[in-house]
């Protein structure tokens, strides 16, 4: 466990943030003397998963890609998974989303580096399973930056609940998730949409929107949000989220080249 101002090699400066699958500090790297964010896992203690946890870190230690956070450490100390990544001077997207307008061009520029950070990520094998706009970061000069891989997770529905309440952030996920399907780049797709979503019509998704759409029933277009958004994204948008998999927008190079 993490004593009050210690873990591994880390010395802990401060609480940066808790979610469904961890929780994040700032922490000083005693080894490489720098700043970094240091983020706890909850993989769960099976073996199964660590074993996971170990295959994928491997990967993401090596990862080089300009809108992916940077990992420096992954690894499981004393039975606790956990990673280091570079600490961003950035403002994470929700926060840009709730307290100004991003003009179209911008919006589409974030979504295509997005989209294109996942498009990496899948040639090395890897599945975020958790793209919502808290887990972007964009820069002063408008780079945006994916983080907060979750590691170690099983990709079965079944294995990410607690108590019976379903871990992550269920405004993002796919209605296929809700009946045990596995993640994949479909469910990956889905999120994403919902994030340009919210960034074409300047709000988040509120509380009637995610019933309609664990409903499986459409929310308004972006059009009709904002009135000055062409109508051609109306199409787009819903072919992003569609809730049936088969209808949705079949791979993540198609997303970027039809954005394009």
């Amino acid at each position: 466990m993490i004593e009050a101002h210690k873990f591994a090699r880390y010395d802990i400066i401060a609480l940066l943030g808790k979610g469904g699958f961890g929780t994040v500090y700032e922490a000083y790297d005693t080894k490489l003397q720098r700043i970094v964010a240091i983020k706890i896992i909850n993989t769960g203690a099976t073996k199964s998963n660590q074993a996971r946890f170990r295959r994928e870190a491997e990967i993401c230690v090596r990862l080089r890609h300009p809108n992916v956070i940077t990992i420096y450490d992954a690894a499981i100390e004393d039975g606790v998974s956990y990673i280091a990544m570079e600490k961003l001077d950035a403002l994470d997207l929700a926060e840009t989303i709730e307290t100004q307008e991003i003009p179209v061009e911008e919006a589409i520029s974030i979504i295509v580096q997005i989209a294109g950070a996942l498009d990496y990520l899948q040639s090395k094998g890897i599945l975020h399973r958790d793209i919502k706009p808290h887990n972007i970061m964009v820069t002063a000069d408008n780079r945006a930056i994916l983080m907060d891989f979750n590691l170690g997770l099983s990709d079965d529905m079944t294995a990410l609940t607690a108590t019976g309440v379903v871990l992550g952030t269920p405004v993002y996920m796919a209605p296929e998730l809700w009946l045990g399907a596995p993640f994949s780049m479909k469910t990956e797709i889905y999120a994403l949409g919902l994030v340009f979503y919210e960034m074409l019509t300047g709000e988040l998704i509120s509380e009637k929107n995610f019933l309609k759409l664990k409903a499986c029933q459409p929310i308004s277009s972006p059009s009709i949000v904002n009135d000055r958004l062409p109508k051609d994204y109306d199409q787009f948008i819903a072919w992003a989220i569609h809730p049936k998999r088969e209808h949705r927008c079949p791979s993540i190079e198609d997303f970027i080249a039809a954005l394009a």
